[in-house]
This record gives C-alpha cells, sequence and structure tokens, in this order.
C-alpha cells in the first residue's frame, strides 16, 4: 500500500497519536467492534509495530484514506488511491454542498462544516438551541426556532461564530460514534481539554451535558451507501484537525 503524495494531508504527519486515533478507528473497525476486512494497513508490519502510536505511521492513515476513497467512487477512478480534495469534493456533492475548484481545501471544508452544522440545528427544538447558543458566546436574540437558526446562520457568516467552534462541535458529536470505546473516551477527553485551551472553560460544555443535545446521529443514519459512512467523518474530523493546527500557528516537530 503506498501514499500517494497529497499537499492536502501532509499535515497529519504533525499530528498527535490523540488527532489521528478516530481516523484509524473509522479505518479499521466496524460498527460493531470487528476488524475491517477492506482495511490494508493492518496487515503492514509498521502498524502492528508501533500500534497505537499513530503518529510514526500517519502516510499509512493518509493513503488508506486514499485507497478508501478510491474504493468508494469505484465506477469512476477504478478503485485506484485518489487525492483527498476529490474525496471532499465527493462528499460535498453528496451532501448538497457547493464546491468551488477555485477556492481552496480549507474554504471548501469550512463551507461542508457550516452546511451540516445547520442541518443538525434543524433538528434540535428551540429550547435545545437556546441552551447551545448560550455557549457560543454570540449575543442573539429570537423569540421562535426559525428565527434563532437564522441568527446562527447570520453569525457564522459574519464570522462571530468561527470554524474552529463549529468543527470542536461536529468533532465532539462524531466522536459518540466511534467504534472503540477507549477511543471514544479518549477522544471526548481530548476535546475537552482542548476546548478548554482554545476557547475557555464555559465551552466545555460542547462536549458535556449541553453538547449531548447536538448529534449527526441523522447524518450517519440518512446518508446513503455504508462508504460515505465512512468518508463523511473522516472529512470532518480532517477538517477540524486542519483548523485546529493553523489557527493555533502551532509549531509542529514531526517524530
Amino acid at each position: 500500500m503506498s501514499y500517494l503524495p497529497d499537499r492536502d494531508l501532509e499535515f497529519l504527519k504533525f499530528c498527535t497519536h490523540e488527532d489521528l486515533g478516530f481516523l484509524v478507528n473509522q479505518l479499521t473497525q466496524t460498527s460493531g467492534g470487528k476488524q475491517r476486512i477492506s482495511s490494508k494497513m493492518v496487515h503492514l508490519d509498521r502498524f502492528k509495530t508501533h500500534f497505537p502510536q499513530h503518529k510514526k505511521y500517519w502516510n499509512l492513515i493518509a493513503g488508506e484514506i486514499q485507497i478508501y476513497g478510491g474504493h468508494a467512487f469505484a465506477n469512476i477512478f477504478a478503485g485506484s488511491g485518489v487525492s483527498y480534495r476529490s474525496i471532499l469534493k465527493r462528499v460535498c456533492k453528496k451532501l448538497n454542498v457547493s464546491f468551488s475548484d477555485e477556492k481552496s481545501t480549507e474554504a471548501n471544508e469550512v463551507m461542508l462544516l457550516s452546511k451540516v452544522m445547520m442541518q443538525s440545528l434543524e433538528r434540535l427544538t428551540f429550547e435545545e438551541l437556546q441552551a447551545l447558543v448560550d455557549q457560543f458566546q454570540v449575543d442573539l436574540h429570537a423569540n421562535t426556532k426559525s428565527s434563532l437558526i437564522s441568527e446562527i446562520n447570520r453569525s457564522i457568516t459574519l464570522g462571530k461564530i468561527t470554524p474552529r467552534l463549529i468543527a470542536t462541535l461536529l468533532t465532539g458529536s462524531l466522536a459518540k460514534f466511534a467504534f472503540n470505546r477507549s477511543l471514544k473516551y479518549g477522544l471526548l477527553k481530548f476535546l475537552k481539554i482542548g476546548a478548554s485551551k482554545w476557547f475557555g472553560k464555559a465551552l466545555t460544555a460542547f462536549t458535556g451535558p449541553i453538547g449531548l443535545a447536538f448529534t449527526l446521529t441523522w447524518l450517519i443514519h440518512d446518508l446513503f451507501g455504508p462508504d460515505y459512512k465512512i468518508l463523511v467523518p473522516i472529512v470532518i474530523h480532517i477538517a477540524f484537525l486542519r483548523i485546529i493546527y493553523k489557527e493555533q500557528g502551532k509549531t509542529l516537530q514531526a517524530a
């Protein structure tokens, strides 16, 4: 299995073991906790030797994402490994999100995150929305669910609700779908620490009781085809990792 050089995935080599754990979980385990038959890297010596030190085989993870994307779109790409950007483009199309060839990968990811968030908010009650909005630290006043959602959408457009905040909320919800229980606990713990670090202690509620009202269950169950149930969470998590590392201006050291 080979990794095709991909500038949109190169940053993964700077991620921590915890960062990469969700991606490995999605690629190697079924919802029942069994080893995924389609996974190729689980059979490789480097994976077996270093697991769960995911940072040491980041390129195997990236390569598996490319291969899985190629398999999912076999009718177009004949099952070969494909670029992350082509995977993102197909996922956007699946979720009815506009994809611009002129915009950067990150910009298209932000459009995807915003659309998924707005679709999720539609499924909350007015009371649940209010409880969640209290954590956004923006001043919103609305008397109905539709007007509150419109205000949230406006705040996103104006940058008052940042892509980083949206990505953290979505990833916190995805953590609930982690197939491995120990990984689920680790990812939620990682997000709670990160939320405190990035936004202040008040916003750790995104991965706590208030955040429980917000869920991506609809996304996982409404998607057609098992491949998208794997790829969509992967794309959301990669978008989250890219935002965190880029916005933090972190000086990263490869292993």
